[in-house]
């Protein structure tokens, strides 16, 4: 989970509240728009600083973003947006290669076990991928038993259609097959966890927001919006 926090100052609340003072509810329609246009905005550019740092696509964060906006009156006004959601897989990165399983026939077949019988299999491609742009795509591995990791295509999911990158884990299924583990990237919480992209974010949206708040009084004031 990660949250951005954007603020109105108290003086400036102060202020607009004796403005609005005879328009009843004003405060809150005031803030309560600027707030839901700050937390659109912040969504929008959010995707963008993301990409400026990950090798992502932004269908691919928008299919695994989950944010939820709420605003707090207190020592001021604060609109909180929290971002939650899971972990991207690592295939769905750009430079992660191949993108369909790919047998290497330069090793030659190996017995693989397979639903608890040895059967010959030829060994898939060593995957590559990364998540950070300007880095090069590395070779995978299973992060705590250093198996290469390959591409493959899972029908036992539930998604029969799941294409990622995959790893050995070292470990047998109730089957007697091999365990395997999908190699994941950061979920859209996790990347925005990444000081850099946050920075860039709050000073954008918190701009926005203050922006807004005061064209939402100032359409109050002359009764351009009720």
């Amino acid at each position: 989970m990660s949250t951005v926090n954007l603020s109105i100052t108290s003086e400036r609340l102060t202020q607009a509240d004796a403005l609005l003072a005879g328009i009843p509810d004003g405060m809150n329609k005031a803030l309560s728009d600027a707030a839901k246009r700050a937390g659109s905005r912040l969504r929008t550019y959010s995707s963008a600083a993301i990409r400026e740092k990950y090798d992502i696509s932004a269908k691919n964060i928008r299919d695994n973003e989950n944010s939820k906006m709420r605003y707090s009156l207190g020592n001021g006004a604060t609109v909180h947006v929290t971002f939650t959601g899971k972990k991207i897989p690592l295939i769905r990165y750009g430079m992660s290669a191949p993108q369909s399983p790919t047998p290497d026939r330069s090793l030659g077949r190996v017995l693989v076990p397979i639903n608890g019988e040895l059967r010959w299999a030829w060994p898939g491609v060593h995957a590559r991928g990364h998540q950070f742009k300007g880095t090069p795509a590395a070779a995978q591995y299973h992060p705590t038993s250093d198996y290469p990791a390959f591409t493959a295509t899972m029908r036992n999911t539930g998604d029969k259609n799941h294409t990622g990158i995959f790893a050995r884990t070292g470990g047998v299924t109730a089957s007697g097959s091999d365990e395997i583990q999908q190699i994941m990237g950061s979920s859209v919480a996790q990347m925005l966890s990444n000081e850099e992209v946050r920075e860039n974010i709050a000073k954008d949206t918190a701009e926005k927001f203050s922006e807004r708040f005061d064209q939402q009084v100032l359409a109050l004031m002359n009764g351009w919006r009720s």
